[in-house]
């Protein structure tokens, strides 16, 4: 006698895929429930100031999504996309790995290169990642001579935890690669779109204003992806099973919960769902998952949208 379609419901979320430690179902309602809880919070539908309460249920939220769950689900590094500390010795000190010193150095390059253009806005690109700024805030009002000193000496430390630790760099060329044609349609979009509203290439400063820029919007960009490429997309790819539809499922919904986060912007609504499919549709093979492409790309579309378009890129709401 054949199942009863509640019986392989039960039995297909029920069950516990590859090494992880819970079952489906509760992969999916897991990833659903906090990015309810990442809403009410980063929309402030609770907190209509920023307060210490705020502060400490976002890291605390920040710190779950990044270190906790990803242990808890037993998911290795090439899962989320980022570098493998284990392995840092034979990446960079080995023939095996010639290009991963290579990205390494470049990286750190670039960031001795591009500080001095966005010293000024530093302190602003801070205020953005948790704790820290609040501790740059305290600095700045009390300690101001000691401002610029932390703000280099913080850079520093970023940059190369970056670059050594957290960028995975045996994919990064393959992963450009693998998104190059959509993230080529969607830069057509956004110009026509902008052309539409009459606002196309008005540009807003000067190149080197737009490199530094998106030098910073990058990291920017790589704080917003982890929620939902590390986190809930690992979510949603364990929860649906193995297939053709189950990869567009989890695309079109990791999409929507982007582009929701992003209104009620329409504009930029649009131009998140479409960006959002083309990162997760890469995040969905391993060869091709690299967080710290995810960030250069939504680092150079946020930057574009800002200096060449009309599109307005802040999201704002009523407090």
């Amino acid at each position: 006698m054949a199942q009863s379609f509640q019986t392989r419901a039960r039995t297909f979320f029920g069950q516990k895929v590859e090494a992880d430690r819970f079952t489906r179902l509760e992969n999916i309602v897991e990833g659903l429930v906090f990015y309810a809880f990442v809403v009410v919070l980063t929309l402030r539908l609770v907190f209509r100031v920023q307060t210490l309460t705020e502060m400490i249920f976002m890291d605390a939220l920040f710190v779950y999504i990044i270190i906790i769950a990803p242990i808890l689900h037993r998911n290795s590094a090439k899962d989320v996309g980022i570098g493998n500390i284990r392995r840092l010795k034979e990446d960079l000190f080995t023939r095996n790995q010639p290009g991963a010193i290579a990205t390494a150095v470049v990286i750190l390059a670039l960031s001795v290169l591009v500080f001095p253009l966005f010293l000024g806005q530093f302190g602003a690109v801070l205020e953005l990642v948790p704790v820290i700024g609040q501790v740059n805030l305290i600095i700045a009002h009390n300690i101001p001579v000691l401002q610029v000193p932390v703000a280099i000496a913080e850079y520093v430390l970023f940059q190369v935890l970056i670059a050594i630790v957290f960028v995975r760099k045996d994919n990064i060329w393959q992963s450009l690669r693998s998104m190059l044609v959509p993230v080529i349609a969607l830069l057509c979009v956004m110009i026509a779109m902008s052309a539409v509203s009459g606002y196309l290439f008005h540009m807003k400063g000067t190149v080197l204003d737009f490199f530094a820029i998106w030098y910073g919007y990058t990291f920017w960009g790589i704080l917003q992806q982890i929620p939902f490429l590390v986190y809930f997309s690992m979510r949603f790819r364990i929860g649906f099973p193995a297939g053709k539809k189950a990869d567009i499922a989890n695309m079109l919904l990791l999409a929507f919960l982007f582009c929701l986060y992003h209104a009620p912007q329409w504009p930029l609504v649009i131009i998140a769902f479409l960006f959002e499919l083309i990162v997760a549709r890469s995040f969905l093979s391993e060869r091709n998952r690299n967080l710290f492409v995810a960030g250069i790309l939504h680092g150079f579309f946020g930057t574009f949208a800002l200096f060449f378009t009309g599109i307005y890129i802040m999201v704002t709401f009523i407090h």
